[in-house]
């Protein structure tokens, strides 16, 4: 049996389900990223869990080399589509590190970390990061800011939405350290199931299994205006860090 998002991510329902996300948000928060780093044009770039590529074609907008890399064989088929000179795409397992820096910038976006059953394999994808990068390149790790998730999300929390011919039905809550999501999807012939898992990490976690995998913290931020982090607040923690050397 697949683990939930070998099976979730490859499905046709994973992107009608989150179609709605702000793609100028995403836009506007790599634009501005992109000018604290100040990575050269022409640099390359790592999208690491890059789904169906958004991201990493935005960013080749901008003048960079971008390879993305997913576990999922329809997003990868669907990225290299639109793959170009400068625009490749790779279907790998993000907990296999890099044998040699790359990239002069390594991303795990839009809480792409925290999949994984244990601690061990979460610090794997760190590892990957770290590996992927020069001595002097950097390394952004953006996860939502857990503490407000679970203050907020103190009793389970059910949805249904219409799209297009199918009926999604959602079931959220918390277990365990993990936030749960339960996906169903109904036709009037037929029913999907589908799950989420991600793990509730706080910021003292993500700082201590970076610092594990070799990455020494430089800048925290808690939204995509990258605004300064609070923990009562913030909706994001964005990490931005370098390898330790």
């Amino acid at each position: 049996m697949n683990p939930w998002y070998a099976s979730w991510f490859d499905s046709p329902f994973y992107p009608m389900l989150y179609k709605h996300r702000d793609e100028q948000e995403a836009a506007d928060f790599l634009d501005l990223l992109l000018q604290k780093i100040k990575v050269p044009k022409g640099g390359r770039i790592l999208d690491l869990a890059c789904g169906r590529g958004r991201h990493s074609r935005f960013l080749h907008s901008r003048g960079m080399q971008v390879h993305g890399v997913d576990l999922s064989p329809r997003s990868i088929q669907e990225a290299n589509l639109l793959s170009s000179e400068g625009l490749s795409f790779e279907l790998r397992d993000m907990r296999m590190p890099w044998s040699r820096p790359e990239f002069d910038l390594a991303l795990s976006l839009f809480t792409s970390f925290g999949y994984f059953d244990t601690d061990e394999e979460n610090g794997q994808v760190l590892e990957t990061l770290r590996s992927a990068v020069h001595a002097d390149g950097w390394v952004v790790l953006d996860f939502f800011n857990s503490q407000k998730v679970l203050s907020e999300l103190l009793e389970e929390e059910k949805e249904q939405r219409q799209i297009e011919e199918y009926t999604f039905c959602t079931h959220k809550w918390v277990d365990n350290g993990r936030i749960q999501k339960e996906i169903r999807v109904n036709t009037s012939e037929q029913e999907w199931q589908f799950s989420e898992r991600v793990r509730a990490y706080s910021l003292s976690d993500l700082v201590l299994m970076s610092e594990k995998a070799g990455l020494e913290l430089k800048q925290i931020w808690g939204n995509y205006a990258l605004e300064a982090f609070d923990k009562d607040s913030s909706d994001r923690c964005i990490l931005l860090m370098t390898p330790r050397l």
